[in-house]
């Protein structure tokens, strides 16, 4: 992450304002035991039931990386204030000493998405804007460490915002530029998270707080790649019949520090977050598509960001160029009414198809077993149809020539059986 180097408009919902919020200066900085790269096991679930699991970035790695198991991954401390040592490191080797610099982050979750009725996802539930649905639980992955006594008792603090009212809603965009082309639109939008300074909480009303101990046998407790889950069920929620929902999360340390102390000596979160610019994707985003990951950032902490405060920050305001960045969080949703699935199909199909090259550069061939009621369509990775090809024969030849570079995706369906496979055009 570096600076924001773009101004933002405020527009409310009921009313339009125009405004400016002005340039972050804060400059991102890197602990020295970051791990880059870190290999972790997506828990992205795709069901032919009326459930998903959703991690946004999860998603997109699964659209726009041929091996999103390897999409690098930044990570930072989760703690309250700045009043305890960390070793930075600039990237350059430079080690300067400073406090936690991220104090709390979120999410606004849009479960209607078009990502989410993306072809590559083949059988998964999907959701409009009109459909209702339960959230069943809430998980942040991330190392949890333990250096204190075990009778210490920590605590993950979950602000939860499930039907907001529309008008405490502000959505907010990144007007068009020419120097912003990585967004490959001329606008990119985010919903407003508010920060409440003198509680230190999420500022917006009708929030349900809920809190989770955090001991010694939380840090041992561990998913097979190594990361910590801290899991919240919460399905007393009521029913959500809005499109988005927002969560934030805070550690509480259960003991007294200073300036002092030195936060590796003591008990502590490491929260990750995908790092999508270092993967080289996510080439376009979609407008009003709410999807994002917040930080609560020192300086709106301490009240020392200018039109800023008061406000979570998107984290891809300090990225450049302007690529995504979505925390390890992930949220179980059940559909209520007007669920949808994405190609569906009831039984797994018994006739599948081969597909060559892959990579390609003009041609590909594709091999069917049925040619019944057949036919091979082509979407983009936005999840558009390109083009649409009723078969004549079991091989079948489809030039690309007159594509970009990028990720595809091939739907072939015979005799009602529909299937997909990605497709990489050079």
């Amino acid at each position: 992450m570096r600076k924001i180097t773009i101004f933002i408009s405020l527009v409310f919902i009921t009313s339009i304002v125009f405004g400016q919020m002005p340039m972050i200066n804060q400059t991102y900085r890197t602990l020295k035991t970051d791990i880059n790269g870190k290999k972790i096991i997506n828990k992205h679930h795709d069901s032919k039931d009326n459930g998903r699991l959703i991690n946004y970035g999860d998603i997109v790695n699964g659209i726009f990386q041929t091996d999103p198991t390897y999409a690098n991954l930044s990570v930072n401390n989760l703690f309250p204030d700045s009043m305890i040592k960390v070793l930075y490191d600039d990237g350059s080797g430079n080690l300067s000493i400073g406090g936690p610099w991220i104090h709390g982050l979120g999410d606004w979750v849009d479960v209607s998405s078009s990502y989410l009725s993306n072809p590559v996802y083949t059988g998964s539930m999907y959701l409009s804007s009109t459909s209702t649905y339960k959230l069943d639980s809430i998980s942040i992955l991330g190392w949890y460490y333990r250096n204190l006594a075990p009778g210490v008792v920590d605590t993950m603090v979950i602000e939860v915002l499930v039907n907001p009212a529309p008008s405490i809603l502000s959505a907010y965009y990144f007007a068009g530029a020419a120097t912003q082309t990585n967004f490959g639109v001329d606008t990119l939008t985010f919903l407003g998270m508010d920060y409440n300074l003198a509680s230190n909480s999420l500022g917006m009303a009708g929030k349900i707080v809920y809190k989770i101990p955090m001991t010694a046998q939380t840090a041992v407790d561990t998913l097979s790649n190594g990361l910590n889950e801290i899991k919240l069920s919460t399905s007393s929620l009521p029913v959500i019949n809005f499109p988005y929902f927002a969560a934030t999360f805070k550690f509480v340390p259960g003991y007294s520090y200073s300036w002092a102390d030195s936060l590796k000596n003591m008990d502590f979160f490491r929260f990750f977050s995908w790092e999508e610019n270092a993967g080289g994707y996510m080439s376009s985003y979609q407008k009003e598509d709410y999807n994002a990951s917040y930080i609560l950032p020192q300086d709106v902490r301490y009240n020392n960001a200018d039109t800023w405060n008061g406000n979570y920050v998107p984290s891809f305001a300090y990225t450049a160029p302007f690529s995504y960045e979505h925390h390890l969080t992930y949220y179980k949703i059940t559909c209520q009414t007007g669920c949808s699935f994405v190609s569906i199909d009831e039984n797994t199909p018994d006739n599948t198809f081969t597909l060559y090259p892959n990579p390609v550069n003009d041609n590909i061939n594709i091999q069917l077993k049925d040619i019944n009621n057949a036919s091979i369509a082509v979407f983009d990775c936005m999840g558009k149809k390109i083009s649409e090809t009723i078969p004549s024969a079991l091989t079948t030849d489809i030039n690309l020539d007159g594509l970009s570079s990028g990720i595809y995706i091939i739907q072939v369906i015979q005799s009602g059986k529909v299937s997909s496979q990605k497709l990489i055009k050079n």
